[in-house]
């Protein structure tokens, strides 16, 4: 993996999904459900082996706001 990679654009997106998970107690398999895809590439965008489409990095981004306004109230 190459070094833009693993500190660019998919990290962040990576760490949105896990905060995404832990806040709503959720599973990889919750939060594939969520946005419509498979367990297996949660784990693959967590771990930095794939990145995401774009209509899942909307979707992930909707949660993640979501997500901030509960924290904040």
């Amino acid at each position: 993996m190459n070094k833009a990679k693993k500190g660019g654009v998919m990290m962040d997106f990576a760490a949105k999904c896990r905060i995404v998970r832990a806040a709503k107690a959720w599973g990889q398999k919750a939060l594939a459900k969520a946005i419509g895809v498979d367990w297996t590439t949660i784990s693959a965008w967590e771990n930095g082996k794939r990145g995401p489409h774009y209509a899942a990095v909307q979707k992930i981004e909707k949660l993640f706001k979501e997500v901030q306004e509960e924290i904040i109230k």
